[in-house]
């Protein structure tokens, strides 16, 4: 047997926490998608190309995370280039109606997400192109997210319709190459092993800090519920939408603090909690690493006293989001140890809050005749979370929340008076 010396590199933290939230955790999904209805003449050989293109550009998607054989610490690696089904699974699906393919691509997503991924043994990605006739394909990607956070998935899609517009002729110019992941990965632990962990004195204050806030209201409940979860939509648009994004730059604050704030204040009419933690996704990238396709985003937790006052929910978010952001540059290690010391004190943090503005898996694409739909072949799933869950999506004509709430908030009066109060605070 011959073995061949393989370079390894450094996890980010934001991999670190993950890949252990993932082992604590198994059950917990591990994978970010995108399904694409593609209308048009597709020329299913150039798309390919253009794929195969994309992929070998971004290492991300090309990392292999296993132990180390000398160190036994976690590191990655780089694979080889994917071809053939370990690129893309090409199908054509002989079923008749649309309606049947439509049922069958969301099948085939659903199964993907599923299955999730050992990286010690498999690329973090799985692609399909359905075929149902010339001009109608599927497409359907699923990402390891211990590979590409959602701006990392974003940078990729962006990249693989580039090329696709390249490979076609549309575009005289070849796209310019990613920017490595690896590479920042590696001038990430290097940074940390010159400096140490700056952070790490802000975390344990805040660890004080919380212990000192909470109250025995804010403790997990041991309460059993019967009801399953419930999915809830807000959408604003036109002049009502005019107004709210007048208002977030007169009062100075981002969209995504004023719909936490009215989250926050819509989930204090329907708990005695004192203190309310909601957990939001921050990108640790630095400005230079704004491009790089990767896992970069660490979920952090904000925390909120009780209050009826907008004004003041609006304020302590702020506060609290600019003290994550300052120091988001936070050892793995240290920010492990910081949410295990507070998994210790038993207080409630089941709310999260995520952001997405003008990323590309949330938006139509096209190139020449082709036009590429995004979601409507998404699966549909239950919310399983004991909490509640707000998406934000916003693009330039429309902000959409999904609010999905776990068996703790599901009865009907309960989730009918949350969705009042998010609505009436926006």
């Amino acid at each position: 047997m011959i073995f061949v010396a393989v370079q390894t590199h450094a996890l980010t933290p934001a991999q670190l926490l993950w890949h252990n939230k993932l082992k604590t955790n198994p059950s917990l999904g591990d994978a970010l998608w995108t399904s694409y209805r593609i209308e048009g003449e597709l020329d299913v050989s150039a798309f390919v190309r253009a794929l195969a293109r994309a992929v070998s550009r971004c290492d991300a998607l090309r990392i292999g995370v296993s132990r180390d054989t000398g160190s036994g610490k976690l590191c990655q690696w780089l694979r080889p280039e994917p071809t053939g089904q370990a690129l893309v699974t090409c199908q054509n699906i002989r079923n008749g109606s649309e309606e049947k393919f439509a049922r069958y691509a969301r099948t085939a997503i659903a199964a993907d997400i599923a299955s999730g991924y050992d990286l010690a043994t498999e690329y973090p990605f799985t692609f399909r192109l359905l075929r149902h006739s010339s001009r109608l394909h599927a497409f359907q990607a699923t990402f390891s997210h211990l590979a590409v956070d959602a701006t990392g998935q974003s940078l990729f899609l962006a990249d693989l319709w580039r090329n696709l517009a390249y490979v076609m002729g549309d575009a005289e110019t070849e796209p310019a190459p990613s920017a490595s992941f690896l590479t920042a990965a590696d001038a990430h632990a290097a940074e940390l092993a010159e400096r140490g962990d700056t952070t790490a004195g802000f975390w344990q204050e805040r660890n004080r800090m919380v212990r000192a806030m909470a109250g025995p209201r804010d403790a997990i409940s041991s309460n059993t519920y019967t009801q399953e979860g419930v999915t809830l939509f807000v959408e604003i648009d036109g002049p009502e939408l005019v107004e709210l994004r007048e208002r977030c730059r007169r009062e100075r604050y981002t969209e995504f603090q004023v719909a936490i704030a009215a989250l926050a204040g819509a989930m204090f009419q329907v708990t005695t909690r004192e203190l309310l933690g909601i957990t939001i996704a921050v990108d640790a990238r630095k400005a230079e690493e704004r491009e790089v396709a990767g896992m970069f985003a660490i979920p952090l937790t904000l925390f909120l006293r009780r209050s009826d006052r907008r004004d003041v929910l609006l304020r302590g978010i702020r506060e609290e989001v600019l003290a994550l952001l300052r120091n988001r540059r936070v050892a793995g290690e240290t920010l492990a140890g910081f949410r295990a010391d507070l998994a210790a004190t038993d207080i409630n943090i089941d709310v999260a809050a995520s952001y997405l503005k003008d990323l590309t898996f949330s938006q139509a694409v096209q190139v020449g005749q082709v036009l590429a739909r995004p979601g409507a072949y998404d699966p549909v799933f239950t919310a399983a979370v004991g909490g509640s869950d707000l998406q934000v999506t916003s693009r330039e004509d429309l902000l959409q929340m999904i609010l999905r709430l776990g068996p703790s908030f599901s009865a009907p009066e309960t989730s009918s008076t949350i969705l009042k109060e998010l609505r009436a605070r926006l």
